[in-house]
């Protein structure tokens, strides 16, 4: 160890660069201390004013006194004394409350108060406690109950039942459902009335059909940012493109979304599309084509209940509301211009059910596409053209031919007359369409008629759509003779009109429409030809039935069939007559049952020719004794002139006499069993009995009436 040179020094302590050094005055140094020097740092002076650390005031005092009272910043307390003053502090506080202000929240225990609460307090006002019943509003928070307590958060979703004379009935005032609770009691009243079902608004979405090649596939989305629909009460917001592909099946196909707010496409109708489910579309699919020839609207909106939607769509289908009148009409003329075969359809409206839809103006030559059956039940769209009828060969229009059950396009005969009928609809591409007639017919009048049995096949059979209106017929008359292009022309028909009016009959292509024939227009008019006239002469062929009778006055009926009258006697008066085939007149039915009249011109009624006869008879058996043996093994009647032959084998046999002047039968058992014969008189008594009978084998009697009662010989 070397020797340091401050070992000399006796005013420190030191090891290396840390020391205690003590300065004093009469050694001459400024003033009396004690310097800490920690790593060449001086950190802590000791004077006569006490202790200073290298910051801050100095210390003189280290004090144990529990009231701070000195509050010098000189003295530092003691654990024990700081502990002291704050615990005074403190319990001189009220501990059950934070506060600012003159807002709080107090906690009161019932060990010394009355009863246990939280109280909140806002801006000096009590607004809500927390008891042991639960929570309290008081009436300043404007609470319909006022003073109303809460003791739970319920998830009931029933809200406390639906029974007011069972506990909790009716609900309870001191319950706060949750948010699920309530969701789903009022999912419950909407699944049970079955609304809002629909769209909120139809003009925020748009819907297509996008083919490639033979595949189709079914489109909505929104048509900017978002739309609405609902089901059974409950809303969806659509804020994507949603698809379904359309299987190849031949026929209409119904586009919706299911339940869970998946677009769904199915062939078969039901209900469920109306009630609970958000149906955007209809279509009809060309299976053979591969392609979509009707696609129709049915976005509804939620302002309709399901049942009513349903309703409307079974009942009465779309209406006609406004216009759509066929125009510029050049009818009777040579057929040997184009517009001899051509017309407009003005702009007009139809309402499907909630659905106002325009139809759009067709400007002459109106261009609308014509439908066909082909097949057994397929409907085909003939592409549209100037002309609103089918002629693609080179010759005659044609008219659409059922051959048992199989449809097809024939030409029509040389200068006969055809029929097209026009439809509004509610399709996105073609809101007019032609539908072709389905019968030819040789005469204008004919083909009137014809007009309203096909449209009325149309609207109550074959029609595939509710959503069609019938706007109007035309009739065609096809001939080589016409140089126009489809060799037809239009013509008037026999009430002097160019087309049959349907827009106002009230006919919709839905059940039992068709039923309303006073909706029909021209009854007054007396030209069908299947009914008798009003006046004037009409022949009819084949069988006539009458249910009310019939009256000739002052002429002769000829019938050449026949003539069924029921319910009344035919009345012939002034001279009247009936021929049948040229034969002798008939002038009188008789009832006379002698037939005494013997003549050529009247005819007996059944009572007469059965009265005459049955006395004819009568008398043949008086005279002859004429007998009719009949053998019985069961219970029957006997007439006069039975031998009743009796088998009682399988057990009693009873024989009703039947009435009859000077009438006689005979009874014989002609079997050796026990079983007994029983014989009664349809009305009157035998020998003053109700009923006589007999077992003995081989026994027989003779019964002889007097017209109402028997005896026995």
């Amino acid at each position: 160890m070397s020797y340091d040179p401050r070992w000399q020094l006796l005013d420190r302590i030191w090891k290396s660069d840390t020391s205690v050094r003590v300065y004093d005055t009469s050694l001459g140094d400024p003033a009396s201390s004690a310097d800490i020097v920690v790593d060449n740092s001086t950190v802590a002076t000791f004077a006569a004013d006490g202790l200073t650390l290298a910051a801050g005031v100095a210390v003189s005092e280290f004090s144990i006194d529990g009231t701070l009272a000195g509050d010098s910043t000189s003295t530092v307390a003691t654990e024990y004394a700081v502990k002291t003053y704050v615990d005074a502090q403190i319990g001189s506080l009220t501990q059950d409350r934070i506060i600012d202000g003159n807002s709080s929240v107090q906690v009161i225990d019932d060990s010394g108060d009355a009863t246990s609460t939280v109280n909140f307090t806002l801006d000096g006002a009590l607004n809500m406690s927390l008891t042991e019943e639960g929570l309290k509003f008081d009436a300043a928070i404007d609470l319909s109950v006022a003073n109303a307590r809460v003791r739970a958060f319920s998830s009931d979703a029933s809200l406390g039942g639906y029974d007011g004379t069972a506990p909790g009935g009716f609900a309870s005032d001191d319950l706060v459902p949750t948010q699920l609770a309530v969701r789903t009691y009022i999912d419950d009243i909407h699944a049970a009335i079955e609304d809002p079902t629909g769209f909120f608004d139809q003009s925020s979405s748009v819907f297509g059909v996008d083919q490639t090649g033979s595949t189709a596939t079914f489109y909505i989305q929104p048509a900017s940012g978002s739309y609405q629909i609902w089901m059974l009460g409950q809303r969806w917001v659509k804020q994507v493109r949603d698809e379904v592909e359309i299987s190849d099946v031949e026929g209409l196909h119904y586009i919706y979304f299911d339940g869970s707010g998946v677009l769904q496409e199915t062939t078969t109708f039901s209900t469920a599309l109306l009630y609970q489910y958000a149906t955007v579309a209809f279509l009809y699919w060309n299976a053979t084509d591969k392609e979509v020839q009707y696609l129709g609207e049915e976005r509804h909106g939620i302002s309709m209940s399901g049942k009513t939607h349903a309703n409307l769509h079974l009942s009465t289908g779309t209406l006609y509301v406004e216009g759509l009148a066929l125009g510029n009409l050049t009818v009777d003329s040579t057929g040997d211009a184009d517009v001899d075969a051509q017309f407009s359809v003005g702009a007009g409206r139809i309402l499907d059910e909630d659905i106002s839809i325009a139809i759009s103006e067709h400007t002459f030559p109106a261009s609308f596409p014509m439908w066909y059956l082909d097949g057994a039940t397929m409907w085909r769209k003939h592409v549209a053209t100037d002309f609103p009828l089918i002629n693609d060969g080179t010759s005659r229009v044609s008219y659409n031919l059922d051959t048992g059950g199989n449809w097809s396009l024939v030409e029509a005969d040389e200068g006969y007359y055809v029929l097209t009928h026009v439809f509004a609809t509610n399709g996105q591409d073609n809101d007019i369409v032609g539908i072709v007639g389905q019968q030819q017919y040789a005469t204008v009048a004919a083909a009137r008629l014809g007009a309203s049995d096909e449209i009325n096949q149309f609207i109550t059979g074959s029609m595939p759509f509710a959503e069609f209106v019938p706007i109007a017929t035309v009739i065609f008359q096809t001939s080589n003779t016409y140089s126009n292009t489809p060799k037809a022309r239009l013509v008037t028909n026999d009430e002097n009109e160019s087309w049959t009016d349907w827009r106002t009959s009230g006919l919709t292509p839905v059940a039992g429409s068709s039923t309303d024939h006073g909706s029909l227009s021209g009854l007054a008019n007396d030209d069908h030809l299947q009914y008798a006239h009003l006046a004037g002469w009409r022949s009819f062929y084949g069988n006539q039935g009458f249910q009310a009778g019939i009256t000739i006055s002052g002429g002769g009926a000829s019938v050449v069939g026949g003539v069924s009258v029921t319910s009344s006697n035919v009345t012939l008066t002034g001279g009247g007559y009936f021929q049948v085939n040229g034969s002798a007149s008939i002038n009188e039915f008789s009832i006379d049952g002698t037939l005494d009249g013997n003549s050529d011109t009247a005819l007996p009624t059944e009572k007469a020719v059965k009265t005459y006869v049955d006395t004819e008879i009568q008398d043949l058996r008086n005279e002859l004794d004429l007998i009719n043996i009949v053998e019985v093994f069961t219970d029957a009647t006997a007439v006069t002139g039975d031998v009743v032959l009796v088998d009682t084998t399988a057990g009693n046999v009873t024989i009703t006499l039947q009435e009859h002047p000077d009438g006689k039968v005979m009874i014989k058992k002609i079997t050796s069993d026990s079983n007994s014969v029983i014989v009664q008189g349809a009305g009157g008594l035998i020998d003053n009995l109700s009923a006589r009978s007999f077992s003995t084998p081989n026994e027989a009697y003779t019964y002889i009436c007097d017209g109402t009662n028997f005896y026995v010989f």
